[in-house]
């Protein structure tokens, strides 16, 4: 697991299946740890990352398609 939190200029511009990718590895990596707790409280921070700009990249989507006339 990394020691440091993943910042979200890292990866705004990913796709969401990407994001998605990034998210199990994240929480793979969280479950299986026996690292001590600041370790696991880096991967909460970066798993809550990666959680925020999924929803926000869903959300944009939604919005497209909501104002589309086709």
């Amino acid at each position: 697991m990394s020691h440091q939190v993943i910042a979200r200029p890292e990866i705004e511009d990913f796709c969401e299946k990407a994001l998605k990718d990034k998210w199990s590895a994240l929480m793979f990596d969280l479950v299986r740890t026996q690292n001590p707790f600041t370790e696991r409280t880096l991967g909460l921070a970066s798993v809550e990352i990666v959680s925020v700009e999924l929803h926000r990249k869903r959300g944009r989507i939604r919005e497209t398609r909501q104002n589309c006339w086709l």
